[in-house]
């Protein structure tokens, strides 16, 4: 496993090596030693672009992530001071909107209605720092030999077909995982009752001491004609290093729900 010890270091790129043929089982465990472990990780002056129908937001944001608690995100414009800060928790989505002076609050339901994403804490956790998630709340290390596994050119190719637990709508999903580091580079859902596609791609993989982490992160979003995109590119990540972003609700904020 990548180690959780305290990483701040310059990035270096990384190549991958060849891929070997390795049955389900042999994937799964490969891709659990991979997968990147911490307490906590200091994602900082992180290029964000995002997109939908109605508008576009281009900025900066410093993002801490505390695994299996909290998110917390400073959304900051290119020139200007703090826009957005926004936490996620397992209850759902915090805002607080500085130029409004609003604090805003929905659960994750709501919030893919918006961003047009079917994804819960764990799955958004997991989509930021690179680790392998099944949609739906489904754990992608309890499912044996359920599956498919094509080993194919110079990727593992793994798709499932399975139903949300909390929902009961059925999902499609393929995940391209890399050799060597043993995590995904592509991820495509697709939930056909509800007329949503969700695809998540990794690009430019570095190395920050001892852990590989991608500089760049795309997700794009699709419910019927609506469209929603998002670019992350990753400057300095940082690994237990101790960095905090609080979040409190100034008293004369508005509170309004999503």
């Amino acid at each position: 496993m990548c180690f959780a010890s305290s990483c701040k270091t310059v990035k270096r790129a990384v190549s991958f090596g060849e891929r070997q043929d390795l049955s389900l089982s042999e994937l799964v465990d490969s891709v659990k030693d991979g997968s990147v472990v911490f307490d906590e990780l200091y994602l900082k002056r992180v290029f964000v672009d995002i997109k939908t129908d109605e508008r576009s937001l281009a900025g900066r944001a410093n993002i801490l992530i505390k695994k299996d608690s909290v998110i917390i995100i400073s959304v900051i414009p290119i020139m200007g001071i703090e826009l957005y800060r926004i936490k996620l928790d397992k209850e759902g989505v915090h805002i607080l909107d500085r130029l409004n002076k609003k604090y805003l609050f929905g659960t994750y339901d709501r919030a893919g209605s918006i961003f047009l994403l079917d994804l819960g804490y764990n799955e958004i956790e997991s989509v930021l720092v690179n680790n392998i998630f099944l949609a739906g709340g489904i754990d992608f290390y309890e499912l044996g030999n359920r599956g498919r596994l094509s080993n194919g050119d110079s990727l593992f190719h793994y798709s499932f077909t399975g139903k949300s637990v909390s929902r009961g709508t059925s999902f499609f999903q393929r995940i391209e995982i890399q050799p060597l580091t043993y995590r995904p580079v592509m991820t495509i859902v697709n939930f056909p009752d509800l007329n949503i596609d969700f695809k998540v791609e990794y690009s430019d993989f570095s190395k920050y001491g001892d852990h590989i982490f991608p500089r760049s992160i795309k997700a794009f979003g699709r419910r019927s004609t609506d469209i929603f995109k998002l670019e992350l590119s990753y400057s300095t990540v940082e690994f237990n290093s101790g960095n905090s972003v609080t979040f409190s609700i100034p008293a004369n904020y508005v509170r309004e729900t999503l």
